[in-house]
């Protein structure tokens, strides 16, 4: 099952798909990305509530990114399957229809850079241990910090200098919810899962949700006590999702 919706934006064409890229539905998607674009301007195609995505649906996404369609998505997982695609699309041989919507990496505003940077300082601030921070927003680059001789380095990167990928994909899609793997398209996290831990030979890491989309990953040494560390992280980021759930509530209920 697939649902396509076409809006316009300005001179921005807008596709979004919801349900799944498989076999079934590939010939529809492809033909509303085609009929777009004969208007000349730039296509977004927005994988809004993708369930699943077979190999079909890959060479789909990676047909798109190599012509120059804008990939965005939404959830974890599809928004890293999407950001590796582009980064392919743009870096093989593209075709003239490429200047439509190319990729180009999202940057980090001033204010979007202050506000991580206060979330790097309270995630730090839970425990020395702590030797990188990651945010891993959907549609967007990972931001990341590290502790440097107790400052802390924000730059933004899929990867650290020693091209260790700081949250594991596999890891994302399961613990995202999303059960395509079963055929389940409503068990987003039925258990309440707070955080995943896992230990590699040098360090171990946590990941953890950040409101409904996105999370973070914090790496520590193998030394560190990963439960206690995990429930205040978990804690920690509840309670700005809250926080910024307050705000926009607040912001609604100003008179006009």
């Amino acid at each position: 099952m697939v649902r396509i919706t076409t809006s316009e934006e300005g001179e921005r064409t807008l596709i979004t798909v919801d349900g799944q890229l498989s076999r079934d539905s590939i010939e529809v998607i492809e033909t509303c990305c085609n009929q777009a674009l004969l208007k000349g301007g730039p296509v977004d195609v927005f994988l809004r509530d993708v369930t699943t995505i077979d190999q079909s649906g890959r060479a789909l996404l990676s047909r798109l990114a190599a012509r120059g369609f804008h990939l965005l998505a939404d959830g974890i997982y599809t928004s890293y399957i999407v950001r590796a695609l582009m980064l392919v699309g743009a870096q093989g041989s593209v075709s003239p229809s490429a200047e439509v919507g190319a990729y180009s990496p999202m940057r980090l505003s001033r204010t979007e850079k202050a506000a991580f940077a206060l979330l790097a300082q309270e995630v730090f601030a839970l425990d020395r241990a702590i030797q990188w921070f990651a945010l891993e927003k959907a549609g967007r680059e990972p931001w990341c910090a590290r502790r440097d001789a107790g400052t802390i380095t924000i730059f933004v990167a899929a990867t650290t200098p020693d091209n260790t990928e700081l949250v594991d994909p596999l890891v994302l899609m399961l613990a995202d919810g999303r059960d395509g793997l079963y055929g389940q398209e409503e068990s987003r996290n039925p258990h309440r899962v707070l955080f995943v831990v896992l230990t590699y030979v040098d360090f171990v890491e946590i990941v953890a949700r950040f409101g409904r989309y996105d999370y973070v990953a914090v790496t520590v040494d193998r030394h560190a006590d990963v439960c206690t560390l995990g429930r205040r992280l978990t804690e920690l980021l509840d309670r700005r999702t809250q926080e910024t759930v307050s705000h926009v509530h607040a912001d609604e209920t100003v008179p006009t």
